[in-house]
């Protein structure tokens, strides 16, 4: 028996001494991060039938062995997630995307780099917890948009009127860059600050009715930097950081901005916007110059920190600078330098088109129209009224001895919560709001229809109607934010 009972202490011995062997397709939950150029593609999620970053993306992570051939195309089996949604010709130097992939054999992010376009880079990726998922988690996204430092010049760039009426020489080009000053950065940045805090941006995106709790986002810096240069032009990079920003909010806030600072629009149009009786068009500036800087994961740091690898962009600065200056600066240059992206839709920036100047004055007329409700304000309105007399009968039947009749068949007593009709939901589209509103959201861009094309117009047709800007397509339930 002892000889046994040593044969089997030897055996354990072996075994514990041995290193436990892994299953080498066994999938991990990472967060991968990667920078891309948002050119030619329709935006960063998946959309059938159309040319998508996440679409390449699985390609090449599948082709690097990262995914196997039964999960390849089905998400939801990896929990794929992305921590922000960019629309049509956005880039993102710091996007995350959490999923569960296969990390061996050693080198697999080089292994995805092989087959991806020069204009996708993985940068690398870290392990995270299972239940991790980069929307949900992202506690705070920082964007920038770049501005050509033309565009501050209030001389430039104007509609034909502006120039007939001041007499001043005819520009349909851009002549040079003004002198970026203290006194004009410090204006610009007093500018941006009226948008930190929580405000109601009902007006800076679609689909999302005044009195919807998606409509308040709150801002937690607005700035804007030192001049740069790129292929010869001056420009400037407008930072913000926000724990989440509805559809075209960051591009309407550019917009804005540029309407105040070239003296278009007066400075009370921020406030007249975040009204929650307010319904203006705010100009939407165009997408070319917005990217993802960075995701922050800063909760889940604090909580996970000591058993994963923080999440942020450290150990990958050189590689986004690198990737900045060689592909998303580059093209904003020669695309604005091409095309004439920004000078064409400055000419559309006038009083004519927006009517800023009856902003104020529109919301104080009386008998102004209402402004149209939304699906879901709709619905609420027939919670909170009733549908006809036939609701002040069913009132009046259901509360007997009720101690203030006439105000119960108002529907003005506190105890009145009878519910709308089936038919009067029935008779409204109820379907979920555009904005998912179940975590944490990200951000941005299609620019609009109308200034497509207009680099072949000459002289006066340069003037675009902004205010007729084309409607934009119907947009997946998921993919309504920025």
């Amino acid at each position: 028996m002892e000889v046994a009972a040593e044969e089997r202490a030897t055996k354990r011995a072996r075994v514990e001494s041995e290193e436990p062997v892994l299953n080498p397709k066994k999938k991990r939950k990472v967060a991968l991060f990667l920078s891309y150029l948002g050119k030619g593609y329709s935006g960063m999620q998946r959309n059938p039938g159309m040319a998508t970053i996440e679409e390449v993306l699985e390609d090449a992570i599948w082709k690097a062995g990262g995914i196997s051939d039964d999960n390849r195309g089905k998400f939801a089996n990896i929990s794929w997630m992305r921590a922000a949604r960019t629309d049509k010709g956005v880039s993102a130097v710091g996007q995350v995307v959490s999923l569960k992939m296969i990390i061996k054999p050693d080198g697999i992010v080089e292994r995805i780099n092989q087959h991806l376009p020069e204009q996708i880079r993985a940068l690398g990726f870290k392990r995270v917890t299972n239940g991790f998922d980069a929307r949900k988690l992202c506690d705070r996204r920082r964007y920038e948009y770049v501005v050509p430092l033309f565009a501050f010049d209030p001389e430039q760039c104007r509609e034909k009127s502006y120039y007939e009426q001041s007499g001043k020489p005819l520009q349909y080009g851009i002549t040079h860059d003004i002198e970026f000053t203290p006194e004009l950065k410090d204006r610009l940045n007093c500018i941006l600050n009226k948008y930190v805090g929580t405000h109601n941006f009902h007006n800076f995106t679609q689909g999302v009715g005044a009195h919807e709790p998606q409509a308040l986002r709150h801002i937690l810096s607005f700035t804007i930097g030192e001049p740069f240069d790129i292929n010869g032009r001056k420009f400037v990079a407008c930072t913000v950081l926000g724990q989440s920003f509805v559809l075209h909010q960051i591009r309407k806030m550019i917009g804005l901005a540029l309407a105040i600072a070239r003296g278009v629009a007066p400075e009370s149009c921020i406030e007249d916007a975040y009204r929650k009786d307010a319904s203006v068009n705010v100009p939407l500036a165009p997408e070319l110059g917005l990217f993802l800087v960075e995701a922050i994961f800063d909760s889940y740091n604090k909580r996970f920190g000591s058993i994963h690898e923080n999440l942020n962009m450290d150990g990958y600065q050189d590689a986004v600078a690198t990737f900045k200056k060689n592909f998303i600066y580059k093209h904003i240059a020669e695309t604005e330098e091409s095309e004439k992206t920004m000078a064409v839709w400055l000419r559309s920036l006038n009083e004519r088109n927006f009517k800023f100047t009856q902003w104020e004055s529109s919301m104080a007329r009386k008998g102004q129209p209402k402004r149209s409700l939304s699906k879901r304000e709709q619905v609420s309105a027939v919670d909170e009224q009733g549908v006809g007399e036939k609701n002040k009968e069913d009132r009046t039947k259901e509360a007997p001895g009720h101690a203030n009749q006439a105000a119960y068949q108002n529907g003005t007593a506190e105890q009145d919560s009878t519910p709308p009709s089936e038919a009067a939901i029935q008779g409204l589209d109820t379907t979920t709001c555009p904005l998912d509103c179940s975590g944490a959201m990200a951000a941005t861009a299609c620019i609009p229809d109308s200034f497509e094309g207009a680099l072949e117009k000459q002289g006066e047709q340069f003037e675009l109607d902004a205010g007729k800007q084309s409607e934009v397509p119907p947009i997946h339930p998921e993919a309504a934010i920025e």
